[in-house]
């Protein structure tokens, strides 16, 4: 039978159904091929199979032979009719829950006192007859009016009842030896059924996947969760030991230890954020049947929340020269720090201990209203801190030193003071980004970005303005960029301990945003698939749900499920 009739997939969730019932004698193994496919142009696949196996369940009534048992009946001299004799007040049996429909559990018998056996024709009525007085729960034990026998009804199931009581009467009728006075005697006796536990059940784990957010600082020896399933099985059947199967990435020390007994998930090596943001961990539970134990695996996503542990650290030079300056607002100078934490936390903002200069969010110091002129040949030292956005926050101070030069005609001005591009995350290295330009200027200015700015990832061309790639781009790692351009003049004019100094004249800022394109394939999350174990015979239901991820943006990202092959196996 075709598995593709059987199976379907929510293309948008990922839930796989049954679309018809599963028979376990006809095929016990399906392979689903599933498929997760993005809407990118053109579109990009990935390919998971997925193993189903249909479990045997007790769907077939065995045939049985009617009991031969023969009941003792004790004779008592002393009077003048059969009793039956020899029946406690309570008789235990133990039967395994994985009992057939049909089987036979024990039997309720009579002794005769004389050692005589009583045996009943075919078509005679039995000499002793049981009957049920007070019956099972469910009706899932039933005795055999003739022999005694106790039967199994319905299939048990020991999770749901662990013991089953009946009433049973027997009555007596005469028979060998016994007079035609003689009156029936009876005895009621209680019967329990204690069911004998079978690893019927696998683990099941409350939540799967679990997802952790563990700080980068987390100490070494920390205790990062419990992870606990459950078996409703019972003794070692439902004793769990616990396993780690992956961890993703794979590491020459792993990251992370499960007990075995508890299922406490510890923490080995130190935490970081820069360097790897999340892992991933397959765990497993399994039980200590000593037969065919049965195992559950479940999925760990550990997040790493980055902590302010980076300071801020100056790229800018901590010497510049500038043009003597009286009106308020011209640019003098420019300073850059960066820090390799996230968020508010990598976030810096500026602070300059000079009344005379304003320093704006981007780095770059102008001059403040009312302030005095700068005279040429003097030499101005102020105190810039860049201090990020953390909580505390962390700072770093540069002293900044302005030699202020002669004046020389018109000093450089970018045309425009922010430029906004767009690049494909492809785009080859030394591909063109943007191009500044100055409005006014000197002859001998020349173009720079400041060391460790935007990563490294840009260069510009010193003498034309024109910015190309000079790293490869990934939107996934980084999609956005801001990049200070400066525009620097050569000065040769010596200032005491300072000979053929440069000054930075204008600072321009591009705004690079990188674009996506379908660069990645759907990805199965690790522990999304794995052999399952369907019932023959149950009721269209969700079996399992499959998960991928697309890092792409938009309709490259957006992934779509189906199921393109099967397989089968018994």
């Amino acid at each position: 039978m075709a598995a593709v009739g059987l199976f379907s997939v929510d293309p948008q969730t990922g839930l796989i159904r049954t679309k018809a019932p599963l028979s376990h004698e006809e095929r016990a193994v399906y392979r689903l091929r599933i498929t997760a496919t993005d809407r990118g142009y053109p579109p990009r696949t990935g390919v998971r199979v997925l193993r189903v196996e249909v479990l045997d369940v007790n769907d077939h009534r065995p045939t049985f032979a009617s009991s031969s048992r023969v009941f003792q009946v004790r004779n008592d001299p002393s009077q003048s009719h059969r009793k039956i004799s020899g029946f406690t007040l309570t008789w235990l049996f133990q039967v395994p829950e994985d009992a057939h429909v049909g089987m036979v559990i024990g039997s309720l018998a009579a002794d005769a006192t004389d050692g005589e056996i009583l045996r009943q024709s075919a078509n005679e009525e039995p000499l002793v007859v049981f009957t049920v007085v007070s019956p099972s729960t469910d009706n899932a034990l039933i005795v055999n009016r003739a022999s005694g026998d106790i039967v199994v009804a319905v299939p048990l199931d020991r999770e749901r009842h662990s013991t089953y009581r009946l009433e049973v009467r027997a009555l007596a009728h005469g028979g060998v030896n016994a007079g035609s006075d003689v009156h029936p005697r009876s005895s009621a006796i209680s019967v329990t059924v204690q069911v004998q536990d079978v690893n019927d059940n696998a683990p099941v784990w409350p939540n799967d996947p679990v997802e952790l957010e563990v700080r980068e600082d987390a100490l070494v020896g920390s205790v990062l969760a419990n992870l606990t399933a459950t078996d409703a099985d019972e003794g070692i059947n439902g004793e769990l030991r616990y396993a780690i199967l992956e961890q993703w990435p794979s590491a020459a020390k792993p990251f992370f230890e499960l007990d075995a007994l508890t299922g406490t998930l510890t923490l080995l090596e130190p935490l970081d954020f820069e360097e790897l943001a999340a892992h991933s961990i397959v765990v497993a539970a399994t039980d200590r049947a000593t037969k065919n134990p049965k195992t559950t695996s479940m999925t760990v996503v550990v997040r790493v929340v980055d902590v302010n542990d980076h300071t801020p650290e100056f790229v800018s030079p901590a010497t510049q020269v500038v043009a003597p300056a009286t009106t308020s607002g011209t640019v003098v100078g420019a300073v850059l720090a960066v820090d390799r934490d996230s968020g508010n936390n990598g976030k810096v903002t500026y602070s300059v201990a000079d009344p005379r200069l304003i320093v704006d969010p981007s780095g770059i110091l102008t001059v403040a209203p009312g302030a005095p002129s700068f005279q040429p040949g003097a030499r101005i030292v102020v105190e810039v801190t860049a201090t990020d956005g953390g909580d505390p926050p962390r700072s770093s101070s540069q002293n900044l030193t302005l030699a202020v030069r002669s004046p020389t005609g018109t000093p450089a001005r970018f045309s425009r003071a922010q430029v906004h591009a767009d690049i494909a995350e492809n785009a080859r290295i030394g591909t063109f980004v943007a191009r500044v330009s100055l409005a006014a200027g000197p002859g001998n200015a020349t173009f720079r970005i400041p060391p460790g700015a935007a990563d490294d990832a840009f260069v510009v061309d010193s003498v034309r303005g024109v910015i190309s790639t000079k790293a490869t781009l990934d939107r996934e790692r980084r999609s956005n960029y801001l990049l200070p351009v400066y525009a620097i003049t050569s000065d040769q004019q010596p200032f005491d301990e300072v000979d053929d100094i440069t000054e930075l004249a204008d600072v321009a800022l591009v705004d690079v945003t990188v674009t996506d394109i379908n660069d990645h394939a759907p990805r199965f999350r690790h522990g999304a698939c794995y052999p399952l174990a369907v019932p023959e015979n149950s009721e269209e239901a969700v079996i399992h749900t499959v998960a991928a991820e697309d890092l792409d943006l938009g309709a490259n990202g957006e992934v779509a499920y189906t199921i393109t092959g099967s397989y089968s196996s018994n």
